[in-house]
């Protein structure tokens, strides 16, 4: 069974200052409620630089990234303590 993926401890605390603020984590699991396809595709656009460099990274690639990472339950995704 495929698992979300998220980094070890990823929140922002005296011991870890350079992660990100919660606020942050609470945009992401927002955009994730209101449409993980959507958000996912355009977050792999930003993640491999298809924008500023569109040979970056070939169409296939882009789509087996999607389509691997939306495998994982959207309720599990959303419940993997930030």
């Amino acid at each position: 069974m495929p698992v979300p993926v998220v980094l070890p401890f990823p929140s922002m605390t005296g011991d870890n200052p350079a992660s990100n603020d919660q606020a942050a984590f609470a945009k992401t699991a927002l955009a994730l409620n209101e449409g993980r396809p959507k958000f996912l595709a355009g977050f792999f656009r930003t993640f491999f630089g298809v924008d500023p460099a569109p040979d970056q990274i070939s169409g296939e690639s882009l789509a087996w990234a999607l389509s691997v990472s939306i495998q994982p339950d959207p309720k599990t995704t959303l419940k993997t303590p930030f």
